[in-house]
């Protein structure tokens, strides 16, 4: 009876195994969730900035119409590495005067494309009304 309290004391090298199988498998996939996180997070804050030029280059064209000097493309080029971000947008804005008769207002239309460090390209793009004060 003392032999057999003695085997059940310790650890087998079979239990070792399983458990570092076990925790091999959770700390790869807990990886797997980190890195996606990850890049969710690096996608949306491009997606934030781009956003954010979108709309300034649109304010930019309601600010210029109450003075009657509207653009009709403007392409710009922003580099937001003081950020932090090592990513190139391009911001092009074509502005339209629609053909259903109302004189007053153009479409302002806003894209920018940027390529994200890990080479995947993407859009945003941002449309509006403007009402044109001059004419």
């Amino acid at each position: 009876m003392a032999l057999r309290k003695r085997r059940n004391l310790g650890t087998t090298l079979v239990e070792l195994m399983i458990a570092v199988v076990f925790i091999s498998i959770v700390v790869t996939a807990l990886t797997g969730t980190l890195l996606s996180n990850s890049k969710n997070a690096d996608r949306a804050l491009y997606r934030a900035i781009a956003l954010g030029l979108a709309k300034e280059a649109i304010e930019n064209q309601r600010c210029t119409a109450r003075f009657g000097s509207m653009a009709t493309v403007v392409n710009q080029i922003t580099n937001r590495s003081d950020m932090g971000v090592p990513v190139t947008f391009s911001t092009k804005l074509n502005v339209t005067e629609p053909t259903n008769g109302l004189a007053k207002l153009f479409a302002v239309n806003a894209k920018v494309t940027w390529t994200s460090p890990s080479g995947t390209a993407d859009k945003l793009e941002l449309e509006l009304w403007v009402r044109d004060e001059d004419q």
